[in-house]
C-alpha cells in the first residue's frame, strides 16, 4: 500500500488523532477519546477472532470483563502494582480464552456461534450470582489511587499518564498488524482463514492456527479490560452484558473487518457520534441501527475495507491501461505490501 493511498492516509490520521488528542481536547472529550482507545482493543479482538479464526464470537466482552476484575483484585500501590495489574488481567483473559477455545474449536461454525451467545448470557448470570466477589451491579472500585512501577507512580483514572499508557500500546499494535501483512506468517494465517481445505492439503494444522489466533484475540481483549479498570477506577457486571460485545462488533464491522485500523476507525466514528445524538435523542440505538443498515448497503466491507477494494480496482485498471498502451503509465501504482 503506497504512502499516499486513501487507507494509508486514513490510518495515519486515526493514529495521529489518538496520539495528539490530549493536546486539543477538553476533559469531557478526552474522556470519550480514552473510551474509544479502550474499546478499540475489544473491537480488535473480535476482528481477529472472526476474520482469522472464523469465530463469530459474541463473548469477547467476557474476556474483557474478566481481565478488568482480575486487574482490580491484583492492583495495589506496591512497587510493581501496574505490571501485575496489566499482566494479570491479560493472562487471566488468555487462560479463559484457551479453555473456551478448546470447546469452540470442536464445534461446527453455527454451533460455535450459538455457544458464544450462551456463554455471554451465562457469564452475566454467574457474575450477578457471585455478587459477593463481583459487586454485582454496584461493582468494585480500584483499591488504590496510586499505581506504577518502582518509584514511578501515577494516579488512576483520567489523566495524561493513563491516557498514553492505553494509547501508545494501541498504536504499536495497529502498526504491528500493518507491518505483519507482508510476512509469510500473516500469509499463512490468511490462507488458513480463507480456505481451510487448501491449507490442510498444503500440510498446515488449521485447527491449531485458528486456536492460537483466538487465544491471542482474548489476550488483546484482556489487555483492554485491564486498562478499562485502570482508567475507569471501577468495574461492574454490566460489562458482561452481551451488548458490550455487540457494540465492539459494530465498531469492527463499520470500520472494516480484516483490516489493521478498521476497529479504531469504527470506534472513532460511532462512539462520538452516538454521544452527540444521545444528548438530544433518547433512543440512540435507532440511529446505530440505521447507520449499520446504510453501511451494509453502501459499504458492505466497512470504511477501510471499501477503500481497500476501491484502491485495488484502481490499480487493476491502471495495469490494464498500461498493458494496452504497451508501457506503464505515469500514474501506475506498483505492487507493494498492504
Amino acid at each position: 500500500m503506497t504512502a499516499n493511498s486513501p487507507v494509508a492516509v486514513l490510518r495515519i490520521a486515526a493514529l495521529t488523532f489518538v496520539l495528539v488528542a490530549p493536546l486539543v481536547l477538553n476533559a469531557y472529550w478526552l474522556f470519550l477519546a480514552l473510551q474509544v482507545v479502550v474499546y478499540t482493543y475489544l473491537a480488535l479482538s473480535f476482528d481477529l477472532a472472526y476474520s482469522y479464526s472464523r469465530l463469530l464470537s459474541f463473548c469477547q466482552g467476557l474476556f474483557f470483563t474478566l481481565a478488568a476484575y482480575v486487574a482490580t483484585y491484583v492492583a495495589s500501590s506496591a512497587g510493581w502494582g501496574l505490571p501485575a495489574m496489566l499482566l494479570g488481567g491479560t493472562l487471566g483473559a488468555a487462560l479463559l480464552g484457551a479453555v473456551v477455545g478448546l470447546m469452540l474449536m470442536r464445534m461446527h461454525t453455527h454451533a460455535a456461534i450459538i455457544a458464544t451467545v450462551i456463554i455471554a448470557a451465562a457469564s452475566l448470570l454467574v457474575g450477578n450470582a457471585l455478587s459477593a466477589y463481583t459487586g454485582g451491579d454496584d461493582g468494585l472500585s480500584l483499591p488504590t489511587e496510586q499505581i506504577g512501577i518502582g518509584l514511578w507512580q501515577m494516579h488512576s483514572g483520567l489523566n495524561l499518564a493513563t491516557y498514553y499508557l492505553a494509547a501508545v500500546p494501541l498504536v504499536v499494535l495497529i502498526c504491528g498488524l500493518w507491518r505483519m501483512r507482508g510476512t509469510l506468517t500473516w500469509t499463512v494465517i490468511r490462507a488458513v482463514a480463507q480456505n481451510d481445505v487448501r491449507a490442510r492439503q498444503l500440510g498446515y494444522n488449521v485447527t491449531l492456527r485458528r486456536y492460537a489466533v483466538f487465544v491471542a484475540s482474548t489476550a488483546v481483549a484482556g489487555f483492554g479490560g485491564a486498562l478499562y479498570a485502570l482508567v475507569m477506577n471501577h468495574v461492574t457486571t454490566g460489562l458482561l452484558d452481551i451488548s458490550v460485545s455487540v457494540n465492539a462488533i459494530l465498531y469492527a464491522v463499520i470500520g472494516g473487518l480484516e483490516t489493521d485500523c478498521g476497529a479504531l476507525v469504527g470506534a472513532l466514528l460511532v462512539l462520538p457520534v452516538t454521544e452527540l445524538i444521545a444528548s438530544v435523542f433518547t433512543y440512540v440505538q435507532i440511529f446505530v441501527g440505521l447507520l449499520l443498515a446504510v453501511m451494509a448497503v453502501a459499504a458492505p466491507k466497512g470504511i477501510v475495507g471499501t477503500l481497500l477494494q476501491h484502491t485495488s480496482r484502481s490499480r487493476t485498471v491502471q495495469k490494464t491501461e498500461a498493458n494496452d498502451d504497451g508501457a506503464p503509465s505515469d500514474g501506475l501504482v506498483r505492487p507493494s505490501s498492504i
